[in-house]
């Protein structure tokens, strides 16, 4: 729960997270600027990959991998590598910026070691990138809660749908086409540890799984009672 009291006060209640006013406005500052240049990204690089035709040795059961061969991956993987290394050390610095600083940071640590895994199967490429769509959600449930835009309903409703559709129903599936992927890899390469199972991408569908996990239990926390009042978690 943020303090709205002023620059540098911070909250007394022990049992909430002690947030500062003036570092929690300028890292939604930071978010708002930055996500939109993460989202074009992946919306550029979406476009490209759906511009190619599909790989037809299918692995998963919801889309075909396809690989954009084009600079877009270039320029949202370098993007989001620098917002999510430059937000995770801003928490760290600045814990007091956020209601969560803990979450926040482990959040952060497994997603950015999940997107290194393009570089052992870049064939991948397809799926790594497509759990970006929830930071579209990310941006409008910072923008509601902005002093200038919380007269624009619109944007809390925005923010309902955009949670729906990127947190509940596509990472799911994207969820479980790493699940299919990392099966898929136990079978072809069975001359790994623990009869194929150990492999690269029991790493990425175990961080699917978890933030999958986060979520659902910030979705309970968001919709289960609608009077809920803190800081929405990894915010």
């Amino acid at each position: 729960v943020a303090n709205t009291k002023g620059k540098g006060e911070k909250t007394d209640d022990k049992d909430k997270p002690v947030v500062d006013d003036y570092l929690n406005r300028m890292h939604d500052e930071f978010n708002l600027v930055c996500l939109p240049l993460v989202i074009v990204g992946y919306l550029w690089h979406t476009y490209a990959c759906m511009s190619q035709p599909s790989d037809l040795d299918q692995i998963t059961i919801f889309s075909l991998p396809r690989i954009s061969n084009d600079v877009s991956w270039t320029y949202l993987w370098w993007c989001f590598t620098i917002y999510i290394y430059v937000d995770t050390m801003w928490v760290m610095l600045y814990p007091e910026s956020v209601g969560s600083p803990i979450t926040i940071i482990i959040h952060h640590v497994i997603c950015s070691i999940g997107w290194m895994i393009i570089f052992a199967w870049p064939g991948w490429e397809w799926y790594i990138a497509s759990g970006l769509i929830v930071e579209i959600n990310t941006w409008f449930l910072i923008a509601k809660r902005q002093p200038r835009f919380k007269q624009w309903k619109i944007f809390f409703f925005l923010d309902d749908v955009t949670w729906v559709i990127s947190r509940l129903i596509f990472f799911p599936i994207n969820t479980y086409n790493f699940i299919h992927g990392w099966l898929w890899l136990a079978q072809q390469y069975p001359e790994q540890p623990l009869g194929g199972y150990w492999n690269s991408g029991l790493f990425t569908m175990t961080a699917c799984c978890v933030v999958m996990s986060q979520n659902l239990i910030w979705s309970y926390q968001k919709f289960a009672n609608r009077k809920y009042s803190g800081k929405e978690k990894g915010l």
